[in-house]
């Protein structure tokens, strides 16, 4: 029997400790483990997870096929105890490049050796609330006109006094939620879920990877290699109201996201902005052909004086920053089309 849920952990060159409290929290999942199952994709890691694993982490691993090396390892046991999966649980590898690594490449992998009719993409530094995968199956059945959602997201800083100011946490995935929201409007962004705990159906993915086989750019959405993008889960999300089917979020689906020092270090985040601000353009350009640059009227700059002193330095950073990706994307996109293949 098929199971109901499919989680996809993808990986690469992952914390050991983040990963282990990873495992750990879908060890103690109250879904009955019959009901679903677990693949973890390797995106090309430098040292294989299989022998980071295999060195401490993981007491064992059993159902080798191949050797640790060949790629599949049918079971995950002694993750602080042991972690019992049978069957249900699987590691992958991508060999690949590690300058090649994409978030989306490990996503299709997921999609294709997952067989649940609703997939859960949890990162190597999520940790999902014990019901988690309880409460997906119970939203699944219960509003089967949505073809993606995903739930709250609260911050877990390794140093506190790393902290970040709360009008930038987003940029670290931080959501609260205290009532579900709903729509099948594509920038209705209160109800658009994100990529951590993202949860989607069968045929939603499905359709998913036909795109990207049609439409190869696509790809090109979230990181790749050493680059920093966003926007392959919006785009798997926007998949399926093209499908007829809505997204939500829900206060019940809850996990933590773990943040080391450096993702609040202020070149990081300036980073991070500009790379939103190129995905924005990188978007809109795969399904318009068009690449969209900022504003530049005076209008703008005019409006833009007379406020930039009453901006926070938080989001000036986030302005300048994320023009200029946006700017970025113009110059490299002008005078291209984006490939269809279908």
């Amino acid at each position: 029997m098929k199971p109901e849920v499919s989680v996809v952990v993808c990986a690469h060159n992952s914390r050991v400790d983040f990963l282990t409290r990873v495992l750990e929290a879908l060890k103690k999942q109250t879904l009955d483990a019959k009901r679903w199952e677990l693949t973890v994709v390797d995106n090309g890691s430098r040292t294989p997870i299989a022998e980071v694993l295999k060195g401490g982490t993981v007491e064992g691993l059993r159902g080798v096929e191949g050797g640790l090396k060949g790629g599949t390892v049918e079971g995950l046991r002694g993750v602080e105890g042991e972690i019992e999966l049978g069957e249900n649980a699987k590691l992958v590898r991508n060999e690949v490049p590690e300058e090649e690594a994409s978030l989306v490449g490990a996503r299709k992998r997921g999609m294709r050796e997952s067989q649940g009719e609703v997939l859960v993409f949890v990162d190597d530094d999520n940790v999902l609330a014990p019901d988690y995968l309880e409460q997906v199956a119970r939203i699944a059945k219960e509003w089967p006109r949505l073809g993606a959602w995903g739930g709250r997201i609260v911050l877990e800083y390794e140093d506190p006094s790393k902290k970040l100011p709360a009008e930038i946490e987003g940029i670290l995935c931080q959501r609260e939620l205290t009532v579900p929201a709903w729509s099948n409007v594509e920038n209705h962004h209160a109800s658009t879920p994100w990529g951590a705990g993202l949860c989607v159906r069968r045929a939603v993915a499905e359709r998913y990877l036909q795109r990207l086989e049609e439409e190869p750019d696509r790809a090109g959405l979230d990181p790749v290699g050493r680059e920093m993008r966003f926007g392959g889960d919006t785009d798997l999300v926007y998949t399926g109201l093209r499908m007829g089917f809505g997204k939500g979020v829900f206060p019940e689906l809850s996990l933590t996201h773990l943040i080391p020092p450096r993702r609040c270090d202020p070149a990081f985040l300036e980073r991070a902005f500009e790379a939103h601000g190129y995905s924005s353009v990188y978007h809109g350009w795969l399904d318009t052909g068009v690449p969209v640059g900022p504003r530049n009227d005076w209008k703008f700059y005019l409006t833009e004086s007379l406020r930039w002193f009453t901006y926070s330095p938080w989001e000036r950073l986030r302005r300048k920053a994320w023009r200029r990706g946006m700017r970025r994307a113009v110059r490299e996109l002008k005078g291209k089309r984006p490939r269809k293949l279908g």
